[in-house]
Formats: C-alpha cells, sequence, structure tokens
C-alpha cells in the first residue's frame, strides 16, 4: 500500500496510482521500442568489442616485438662471448654499483685495451699465416 507522501508526490507529478490496462497495440509497440534500443546497445557493444578486439591484438604485437628484440640482443652478446673466448680473452663480471670502475664496459665508453689488443694480435697472425681467422666454420 502507498503511503500518503507517495500519493502527494505522484499528484505533483500529475500522476495517479490508479493501474490501466494496456492493450495489444500498447504492448506490441512496447516491445517493438525495446528491441530498437537492445539492437542499439548491442551495435554499440559491438562496435566497443572490436575497438578492444584491436587493441588487444596492438599491445600483443607491440610485446612480441619486445621480445624478440629482447631475444636478438641476448644472441648478438652470447656471439660476441664466444668470439671473445675463441681467441682468449675472458669477459669480466658485471660491475656491481659499489664498484663503478670494474666490470663490463657501459654504451659510451671504451672498450678494454687488452681486449683490442689481443684481437689486433689474433688478426695480425691470421693475416702471416695466410688465412681470414680462427675459430673454424660458421656454425648454424
Amino acid at each position: 500500500m502507498l503511503a500518503l507522501a507517495d500519493l502527494s508526490d505522484l499528484a505533483e507529478l500529475g500522476q495517479t496510482n490508479i493501474v490501466s490496462r494496456s492493450t495489444v497495440s500498447q504492448v506490441r509497440a512496447r516491445i517493438a521500442q525495446l528491441r530498437a534500443e537492445t539492437a542499439h546497445k548491442v551495435t554499440a557493444a559491438n562496435f566497443d568489442f572490436q575497438q578492444r578486439l584491436n587493441e588487444v591484438r596492438d599491445s600483443e604485437a607491440a610485446e612480441k616485438q619486445r621480445r624478440k628484440e629482447e631475444k636478438k640482443r641476448k644472441r648478438e652478446e652470447k656471439r660476441e662471448e664466444e668470439a671473445l673466448g675463441r681467441i682468449g680473452v675472458v669477459k669480466r663480471a658485471k660491475a656491481t654499483d659499489d664498484e663503478p670502475g670494474s666490470g663490463q664496459r657501459r654504451a659510451g665508453e671504451e672498450p678494454d685495451v687488452d681486449v683490442d689488443q689481443v684481437q689486433r694480435e689474433h688478426d695480425d697472425m691470421a693475416a702471416m699465416m695466410g688465412f681470414g681467422g680462427f675459430g673454424g666454420k660458421k656454425r648454424r
């Protein structure tokens, strides 16, 4: 049962609490209206879904590219380390924050004199012996 405050509120809005029966045409019109609203929501959701799907694909492609570049960088570092190992140069351990002078060189720093000297000696020896370099054939 409605309270008196509810009745006065309805009266102020110009409504009553009397329920009227709907006709068949009114019901059909209401159903058509609801279907139209639902269809609009579905197409809007599909559009949003397609947009989200494209965003997910783009982010996955960017992540795949990043991982591919990381693997390539690691592969190059490993090749360089193996090449230095073949000529007898052992790479030093990575530098810690406490020891700024030791460890691997960073981008922009000069290479180790020992490494450059050993590489030059290696190249000179290979040239004297009459072949391109030590290390054998390329492995794949």
